[in-house]
């Protein structure tokens, strides 16, 4: 559900309804532009069963959104954590062992044509469950690229998990954050949480709230 909530400083907020079990939702922040971007500004708010909650910036941390929220009259207890807002790079599908610095396309997908999907060198990328970023030496090859250090595009990485990743989607940052909300108390039925207009620059930023 598209719900038309803007100003003059950003684009539409959209609001989901798949599901009436509320206890745990997410919110998360977006850049839906073309453009380079290198983070959102500007803040939002917050609504429950009635009461707004102060302007939250795009930037908090989750002990700031858990603060705010559990300030609200109706709302007891929440436990928050923030990642990266992210979304699968569509059409692109990658293999990487554990150990290697080297993401490849897989066969399955080829061609990958990272490069013309917009894979840059410095962008940070979620592989798995970690994030990392595309290393700075990267100069644009379709079909393979090196992982770096989150802190440091220059300084290489290596994969670490379980298993080695085969098809396996690859996550780009989308610009925002993304805070994981579990209602632990509240006074009543739990309810959705919402976003009135939001102040997040640039105008094609997007707040979403869903159940998870």
């Amino acid at each position: 559900e598209l719900s038309p909530n803007f100003d003059f400083g950003g684009s539409s907020t959209h609001i989901s309804r798949h599901s009436t079990d509320y206890s745990v939702q997410i919110i998360r922040t977006m850049y839906t532009g073309t453009e380079p971007l290198e983070y959102l500004g500007g803040y939002f708010n917050i609504e429950y069963d009635g009461s707004r909650s102060v302007p939250i910036n795009a930037h908090a941390s989750a002990d700031d959104v858990r603060f705010i929220l559990e300030d609200l009259p109706r709302i007891d207890t929440v436990s928050v954590t923030r990642d990266f807002a992210h979304q699968s790079l569509s059409g692109v599908c990658i293999d990487v062992s554990v150990g290697s610095s080297s993401v490849q396309c897989s066969a399955s997908c080829s061609p990958c044509n990272f490069a013309e999907q917009g894979i840059k060198a410095n962008q940070l990328i979620k592989i798995g469950e970690k994030w990392q970023r595309v290393s700075s030496y990267y100069e644009g090859v379709n079909e393979y690229f090196d992982i770096a250090s989150v802190d440091d595009s220059t300084i290489s990485a290596l994969f670490v998990g379980d298993s080695d990743l085969s098809e396996w989607d690859l996550q780009l940052w989308t610009g925002g954050y993304e805070w994981t909300v579990s209602l632990l108390k509240v006074d009543g039925d739990i309810k959705p949480l919402t976003a009135p207009k939001h102040h997040i620059l640039p105008r094609e930023a997007a707040i979403e709230i869903a159940p998870r």
